[in-house]
């Protein structure tokens, strides 16, 4: 994990290979991975959940009829909102128990979907992150441009347009993070492209706090994922 911001304690881990783990959650522990294969209704969920030192693998959820997975966020509980590429859609769905080691999600038996209206061939949704203080979702479209938006998870899923990226490519993972502000400032988005490999930090209205933060990943990596880790953490 690599820190990247003087307010807050940030961490981003480069997305490599197949997974890319992707922490959920200021308030959690819970870390969650997706591999989205070419096979696009066959991805695969793997949850970690980190108590002390290294995360540790507890529970693998393979997911079905699924349309191009990209982003993961937690909601409350074991309830988790995926993000689709292709379709544009917020898919919300409950997780078996980790004890129970994990199970099958079919796409079928979401409790929620949220079309956006930014799928293929509008540039395709990336990454999702969740505000429980304002029930709303924060997401990415991808590129052609590259978005920043909100939408609301109740009814009838008001959104708007916060940011147009222009600065650093194709945007591919945010994180909201609560009262990451210096004294009141309140709340930031962070947003990272794989392109260019830099981190965004912004205002929930979509206005920038600073320049771009470049990270040193390895030159091959594509760093798709961004969270939070508690301050203290594995403590």
């Amino acid at each position: 994990y690599l820190p990247i911001s003087p307010h807050i304690s940030a961490y981003l881990e480069a997305q490599m290979g197949e997974c890319g783990s992707i922490p959920p959650h200021i308030s959690s522990y819970l870390e969650a991975q997706i591999d989205s294969p070419a096979v696009a209704t066959s991805a695969r969920a793997c949850f970690f959940l980190q108590a002390t030192g290294e995360p540790a693998l507890a529970a693998v959820y393979p997911l079905t009829n699924f349309v191009d997975t990209e982003g993961v966020a937690l909601l409350r509980g074991r309830a988790v909102v995926l993000s689709e590429e292709r379709s544009g859609a917020l898919v919300e769905v409950t997780l078996p128990a980790v004890s129970s080691g994990g199970g099958v999600i079919d796409r079928a038996g979401a409790s929620k979907v949220h079309q956006t209206g930014y799928g293929d061939p509008s540039g395709g949704v990336e990454g999702v992150t969740y505000s429980p203080e304002e029930d709303a979702f924060y997401f990415l479209k991808e590129k052609a441009p590259s978005l920043v938006l909100r939408m609301d998870r109740q009814p009838p899923n008001a959104k708007r347009t916060l940011a147009t990226v222009t600065s650093v490519g194709d945007v591919a993972g945010i994180s909201h993070v609560p009262g990451a502000g210096p004294g009141t400032d309140g709340d930031r988005l962070l947003v990272i492209s794989d392109k260019s490999k830099q981190v965004l930090l912004m205002r929930p209205d979509g206005t920038l706090v600073g320049p771009p933060l470049a990270l040193s990943v390895p030159s091959k990596s594509k760093p798709e994922g961004i969270s939070i880790l508690p301050l203290d953490a594995g403590r």
